[in-house]
């Protein structure tokens, strides 16, 4: 509450496991409830972009794609925003 309406922009990443033996993983791969996040930037009038981070433990995977993860963010998350 007390941020947003000092930012200038917001990023979205998801987790697996307890930190320090978690490791990071595409927006909608795991456990955090986007559409509660989205009602939150909307209830507090954000009105800023939304980027999608790509974590190392994302990105340095062999054979990722950046457009086919890019693809698989929007089929898991995008329905948050409708």
């Amino acid at each position: 509450e007390q941020i947003v309406p000092r930012a200038v922009f917001v990023h979205i990443k998801d987790t697996v496991g307890m930190a320090p033996n978690h490791r990071f993983v595409l927006p909608g791969d795991g456990p955090v409830d986007f559409r509660a996040y989205v009602r939150n930037l909307v209830e507090l009038h954000y009105r800023g972009p939304v980027v999608v981070e790509v974590s190392v433990d994302v990105f340095d995977q062999p054979g990722n794609d950046p457009v086919k993860a890019a693809e698989h963010v929007w089929e898991r998350v995008s329905p948050a925003f409708a």
